[in-house]
């Protein structure tokens, strides 16, 4: 819970106030909830860390263990001037880290096999309907699979107005491509 070890200012204390029967209650430190609590705790990660390379949501990555170890130094102390780190949910020197669905490796970023069991096990689409389904399926992955529009052009073209659905082997291999 990140946002309790950020401290409030003495203005911002009075704005964040929990109000109970008995009486009213300043927030000594920034509660979950708020509005802005996203966008403070964003600057202060921008002013702890903006000049590191390769830092997003605390994931360093570098493809040797010298580099990546001084970084890791680098946060750290960073992190002791504002932030708090709970050891427990960090993971030191792994090779890959699974992330939102994705696992990061130093070869690149592939989909978390779990995730996409489903598109793999998809029994072929026999209505627009499921070609739709299809669509969804793959849309949070379309970004790893270069010229993904082109590979999917023959599935898209089913998807147009006034077009009766056929299946033939040119939509099975867009398909199987994916």
């Amino acid at each position: 819970m990140v946002y309790y070890s950020m401290p409030l200012d003495e203005e911002a204390k009075k704005l964040c106030v929990i109000s109970l029967p008995w009486g009213l209650y300043p927030c000594e430190v920034l509660p979950q909830g708020v509005k802005p609590a996203t966008d403070i705790f964003q600057q202060q990660m921008n002013a702890l860390f903006h000049d590191m390379n390769n830092v997003d949501t605390m994931i360093l990555g570098y493809t040797t263990f010298e580099a990546h170890l001084s970084d890791v130094i680098e946060v750290l102390k960073r992190s002791a001037a504002g932030m708090q780190v709970n050891a427990e949910k960090c993971k030191w020197f792994m090779h890959s880290a699974m992330h939102l669905g994705f696992v990061i490796t130093r070869n690149g970023i592939q989909p978390q096999l779990e995730k996409i069991q489903g598109v793999i096990n998809l029994k072929r689409p026999t209505t627009l309907k499921e070609v739709c389904h299809f669509f969804g399926m793959i849309n949070f992955y379309r970004d790893l699979y270069p010229k993904h529009a082109e590979m999917l052009a023959p599935l898209t073209g089913l998807c147009r107005q006034k077009t009766k659905f056929h299946w033939t082997p040119e939509h099975e291999a867009a398909v199987k491509n994916i």
